[in-house]
């Protein structure tokens, strides 16, 4: 079982230090070969132990106890047939008397550093060659890796902040991750057949696939210098990790999609969304019913689940008494830090969009009963052991909570999050050609059917938050770092919503934009069920450049820091009783040849700063000591266009400028009252526009040398034109 293309060796030895106390440690061990070993570890005996079977991938998680406290341990493991050290490591046990003293953790999500590597088809002058419609012909497809340099810089942090510990959010590596390529449901697409009762590919041909996943995205990645990057490994191996599964570490939108189990045929039924994971035909055109094909669906995702806590869960801490193979095992977790408590919560493990009232039908996730219930994300007994544990921090030592939520409770807007394809322009086709939108969309908690849920955890947080206690909650998926204030305006008291995402994977040009890009107003609304005086959310940044976060806790001072860590600089907040945001620094990034957008705020000085860069390479920069609000520059790729929206102090927009092929739109004027436009790329030369504050949408398309308008709705913000660019280098 191999994808062809792996552009890097993988893990074959390998070690993780999990969660770690002041007496404890789990050590996440695997030997890669079948045999006895011995663990040798400083200042303790050696531990023996055997890998009888590859059943296990060869792997084992060693529970070292009786440890001493702040105490900086060495370790190896040494193959008993040839008395070779095979893997090492170190780690450092926690402090007891730490209530006091400050220290820092990491956090990342999203970790997929792989794209597609296409050559084209030549002539015998070197000149590329086009198909009729003047399309570039492809000669290959291969598999390049990219951003693995940001590994690197964390890995460096690790050592220079010393980073106690790191929360990985989800999606630690993508199940998914290169449509036909690096893809395992493709893998499942093509080799699904029946041969008489039996389905096919096994239970644990599924598994092999999704072993050798993590060991590739976990493994060694070579660098253009022909050196070896080992970051991954020699993070993992030092650093004590925690870690979360989204949705692309079993399946893109796993448990957001409506699946018609109670349907008599649902094949025929357009709600049903088996179509979009599982097509009817299989390996050598073989037809297989629905029923096969759930099926199939059904061992894939316990085959990802296994897998999960072979390579993630069994180092987080958990309950040994309890099996895995229990439907109703619990994948949620806590952890403390001195007056610091965490909990990680299981955002896939209980979630069934079929579970949701809003859906008819029966539930499909074995860990619910088929009965309806508004808490189909994190589940009724998750609710259960999460609630307590909030009861149980009102009267801890514990001043700070941090709350782990793979997806954002706040970031996109509702407008968007309710959409749907025939409203996003999107028609069947589109649909199939770019993955099925409706998931990822139900897959936020701004979701309408998420509201309930979503209204009664941000109430729980409040009620811990007004009795004295700081929440922060920590979130990833969304491909761009971000910040966000919520504040209860009767109390007057705050929680923050810290995001880090993506380590290696940028927005992608729908899905990415819809979550990554879409940012609430100051006068933003939670829920339409909740009074629209009840909260206020501010943004407080966005950072688009690959990333990973850094949290350094000052128990005195009774205050949280934040940095972002970016692909090619740094910025900060500093998050107290009542944040302000006057500190956040940017540093200019080396612009190379890519387009590239770029702003800084600076509310003390009121100055503010654009740059940007245009089709011909030239730097373009735009200054102001005007007190705008806002700066708009997206998208942060090299495949759509080029945008920057202004909007003043007024909540007026001034420009919005979007150019292709040499021509510049201009998109709105003073006159607009829209609140919000926003740029959507769709592929091949399809843009698509947004007015969030109406819901209508427009949409363009361009050939190589025109722009066409396709659609419009009535808008009062629907002003544009066509402008020739004019720049040097630009087409005319």
């Amino acid at each position: 079982m191999k994808f062809i293309g792996w552009a890097n060796k993988p893990l074959e030895q390998a070690s993780i230090v999990g969660h770690t106390t002041a007496s404890s440690c789990l050590l996440w061990v695997r030997t890669g070969k079948i045999g006895e070993f011995n663990l040798l570890l400083s200042k303790k005996d050696p531990i023996s132990f055997s890998i009888k079977d590859g059943t296990g991938d060869t792997i084992t998680t060693l529970s070292l106890k009786e440890l001493s406290p702040n105490t900086f341990y060495e370790y190896s493991v040494r193959d008993k047939d040839n008395n070779k050290i095979i893997l090492d490591g170190s780690f450092k046990t926690i402090p007891t008397d730490q209530d006091n003293k400050p220290f820092s953790f990491g956090f990342y999500s999203c970790h997929k550093p792989y794209d597609k590597k296409l050559t084209f088809q030549k002539d015998k002058n070197g000149n590329v060659l086009k198909d009729k419609n003047g399309k570039c012909m492809v000669d290959k497809i291969a598999i390049k890796v990219e951003n693995m340099e940001v590994w690197e810089n964390f890995e460096k942090t690790v050592v220079n902040e010393n980073i106690r510990f790191i929360l990985g959010g989800g999606d630690q590596l993508y199940s998914d991750g290169i449509p036909g390529l690096l893809d395992i449901w493709q893998y499942l697409r093509d080799e699904m057949s029946k041969d008489g009762d039996e389905l096919f590919p096994s239970k644990q041909d599924m598994i092999e696939i999704y072993r050798q996943n993590y060991r590739h995205y976990w493994g060694s990645f070579a660098k253009e210098d022909k050196s070896v990057n080992n970051s991954i490994q020699n993070i993992f191996s030092t650093t004590p990790m925690y870690m979360t599964w989204d949705d692309h570490d079993i399946l893109d939108g796993f448990g957001s999609y409506v699946l018609k189990t109670d349907d008599e045929d649902p094949d025929n039924n357009p709600d049903d969304e088996l179509k979009f994971i599982l097509p009817q035909e299989g390996k050598n055109g073989q037809i297989l019913t629905w029923h096969d094909r759930f099926t199939l669906y059904k061992r894939m995702v316990s085959a990802g689940k296994q897998v999960y806590w072979e390579y993630q869960h069994s180092h987080n801490p958990h309950d040994e008494k309890k099996s895995i193979n229990d439907p109703n095992y619990p994948y949620d977790y806590s952890f403390e830090q001195g007056t610091s408590a965490f909990y990680v919560l299981d955002g896939r493990g209980y979630r069934d969009i079929n579970l949701n009232p809003r859906t008819k039908g029966k539930g499909t996730n074995e860990t619910n009963q088929n009965g309806k219930t508004k808490n189909d994300v994190l589940g009724d007994a998750q609710w259960t052991r999460f609630e307590k544990w909030l009861a149980d921090q009102k009267n801890s030592k514990h001043e700070f909570l941090f709350i782990v939520s793979s997806i954002p409770l706040v970031h996109i807007h509702p407008n968007l999050a309710n959409a749907t394809p025939k409203s996003l322009g999107l028609v069947q086709e589109k649909r199939e050609v770019e993955g099925l939108l409706d998931d990822d969309l139900r897959d936020c908690w701004a979701w309408n059917g998420h509201e309930d849920e979503r209204t009664k955890l941000l109430k729980a947080l409040f009620e811990v938050a007004n009795n004295g206690k700081k929440v922060v909650i920590l979130s990833g998926d969304v491909h761009v770092a971000s910040a966000f204030q919520v504040s209860d305006k009767k109390s007057g008291n705050s929680i923050y919503q810290l995001t880090a995402s993506g380590i290696t994977f940028g927005m992608s040009p729908v899905v990415g934009w819809a979550f990554g890009a879409t940012v609430f107003t100051s006068d933003a609304v939670l829920s339409e069920k909740l009074p629209k005086d009840a909260y206020e959310v501010k943004p407080l940044g966005f950072w688009c450049s690959r990333n990973y976060g850094v949290i350094k806790v000052v128990p005195q001072e009774s205050r949280v820091e934040f940095a972002v860590h970016q692909k090619k600089s740094e910025a900060q907040h500093e998050l107290g009783e009542h944040i302000d945001i006057t500190r956040l620094n940017w540093k200019e990034p080396d612009l190379g040849t890519r387009e590239y957008t770029f702003a800084e705020w600076r509310n003390n000085k009121q100055y503010h700063y654009l740059s940007y860069q245009d089709e011909s390479g030239q730097c373009r920069q735009y200054y102001t000591n005007e007190s705008y609000s806002r700066f708009i520059m997206e998208p942060d790729n090299t495949q759509g266009p080029s945008v920057f929206l202004i909007q003043s102090k007024y909540k007026t927009w001034l420009d919005a400028w979007l150019s292709c092929d040499g021509n510049k739109i201009r998109m709105t004027s003073d006159k607009t009252k829209a609140t919000h436009w926003k740029f959507i790329w769709l592929g091949e030369s399809m843009y698509m526009l947004m007015d969030i504050s109406s819901g209508k949408w427009l949409s363009y398309e361009s050939s190589s040398d025109n722009w066409n308008i396709l659609t419009t709705a009535e808008s009062d913000a629907c002003h544009y034109e066509l402008i020739p660019f004019g720049h040097p280098g630009s087409k005319k």
